[in-house]
């Protein structure tokens, strides 16, 4: 079942990238925002990867290509001994990924990793579509803000649903903190 959605997921981000070439000549934030999607998702398999101690042929299985990140350039980082060491190499490329950090090291979760790198993207988007025509700016902004309010009611709903306390998961929420 998983290599029929790795192949779907790989197909799907082919297809919308080569749909925004030649768009109009200025696709290249719509290209840049779809390229930020797939590294914040392969730098999460990355610190996946190196959380349960799988080794990098295998994680580069479900590498997507397409993003900014390139997978040739993942042997390096892939290379450190635990995940903060990790964290700490990918800080060239996410500034803000070490505000995961205390989330791990208190209760062995990803989750402040992915808040993290959402809100960035947010962040770097929200900007980057200033500069792009103001009704495809604006749609592109709605879907972003509208995801993460997503997430966000994710993480609030299986907190309640584990019993995790508010304190715990208010850190995690990305909207609020945009």
């Amino acid at each position: 079942m998983f290599p029929l959605l790795h192949a779907l997921t790989v197909q799907y981000y082919h297809d919308v990238l080569e749909a925004a070439k030649f768009f109009q000549g200025d696709e290249w934030v719509v290209r840049m925002f779809l390229q930020s999607e797939i590294d914040v998702r392969n730098a999460l398999l990355l610190l996946k990867g190196k959380d349960v101690g799988l080794p990098l042929d295998q994680v580069m299985t479900r590498f997507i290509d397409g993003g900014t990140m390139a997978s040739s350039a993942t042997a390096d980082p892939y290379g450190a001994r635990n995940v903060p060491e990790l964290v700490e190499r990918l800080a060239v490329r996410f500034p803000t990924l070490a505000e995961g950090l205390p989330e791990y090291a208190d209760h062995a979760s990803l989750t402040g990793f992915e808040a993290v790198l959402q809100r960035e993207r947010a962040v770097t988007e929200a900007k980057r579509m200033r500069t792009y025509p103001l009704s495809l700016a604006g749609i592109f902004t709605y879907l972003l803000l509208s995801e993460l309010e997503r997430s966000d009611l994710r993480r609030i709903s299986f907190g309640k649903i584990y019993g995790v306390v508010v304190e715990r998961i208010q850190p995690l929420l990305v909207s609020p903190r945009l």
